[in-house]
């Protein structure tokens, strides 16, 4: 139960596992001294409790850190360790009490057990702590030089609040608290309008997309009439794909012969692709190509 990864850096680690199921495994992560000598470990480290799918590992600054996947999460639904020094596996900033953290300029973000926001620095200072949050569940997102937090359950109907946040004192900028229940933000640095906006996405009770403005925290939803499928985005430059099926409710009784992939510009009412979207089972965009799948063949699209 190993897995390896090779930076963009060079550096090569390896993710192994101790314990006798999912439940009760711990990760421990090590440095290797090249993918070619990998039974060589400049160090080892361990990162805590780690369900055994959906991990990955990244860089940031002279840190690497180990992110997870949640499973009956939607898209973009990880948390990750405190980060640990490339140099030595030695802990940046102690695990005690804090949950998921992003990297905004040269600082980390993390939101704590209390529903509060910690930032570090690479090595491991506190430099403010906020009670921003009014529950003890939420969602930090870093935005370049902006920090956002998604404030309430993401899984529950009760109103969530997007508050934007100061990254160099964690002072509140502004708070929009009328995002409604089943909100997330869209995280990765890809997943953005082509004016550079962050997007929140509502997979139930039907798909829906919004664009934040930066300035205000103003969001502007568009609902496309049914509920999402599964948590897969299919993410070009400009277009979004999305399966939608209007029996694809929480209570059940889903029919996958009504399954209906849209192509949209999130936070744009309109559909593209119509042709496109009504030929393929399935649809993958790698390497600057979108492709087509069906049950027996794979067609390159332009």
């Amino acid at each position: 139960r190993v897995t390896y990864g090779v930076m963009a850096s060079g550096n090569a680690y390896r993710l192994g596992y101790i314990g006798a199921n999912y439940e009760e495994s711990r990760g421990e992560l090590n440095r290797l001294a090249s993918i070619d000598e990998r039974a060589m470990a400049t160090w080892v480290s361990g990162v805590g409790h780690l369900h055994q799918r959906g991990h990955w590992m990244r860089e940031v600054a002279d840190t690497v850190q180990v992110c997870q996947d949640n499973p009956a999460g939607g898209p973009y639904d990880f948390t990750c360790v405190p980060p640990l020094r490339i140099s030595d596996g030695s802990a940046v900033a102690s695990a005690v009490g804090l949950l998921d953290g992003v990297w905004v300029g040269e600082s980390m973000a993390f939101m704590t057990s209390e529903g509060h926001v910690k930032a570090y620095n690479v090595d491991g200072t506190e430099l403010w702590s906020s009670e921003v949050g009014k529950s003890r569940a939420g969602d930090l997102a870093a935005w370049g030089d902006s920090l956002l937090f998604l404030d309430g359950n993401r899984y529950g109907n009760e109103g969530m609040a997007l508050v934007g946040l100061d990254p160099a004192t964690g002072k509140e900028l502004w708070r929009n608290s009328n995002i409604g229940g089943q909100a997330q933000v869209v995280i990765d640095d890809d997943s953005r309008d082509e004016t550079g906006a962050p997007v929140l996405v509502r997979a139930q009770p039907t798909l829906q997309f919004a664009t934040v403005d930066m300035a205000s925290g103003k969001a502007t939803w568009v609902d496309y009439g049914a509920p999402m499928v599964g948590s897969k985005i299919v993410r070009t430059p400009k277009v979004w794909l999305v399966n939608t099926n209007p029996t694809a409710t929480n209570e059940g009784g889903y029919d996958p012969a009504q399954d209906k992939w849209l192509a949209i510009i999130p936070g744009q009412p309109n559909q593209l692709w119509p042709t496109v979207t009504a030929g393929y089972q399935d649809f993958e965009y790698t390497g600057g190509h979108l492709v087509g799948l069906n049950e027996d063949s794979i067609t390159l699209l332009k």
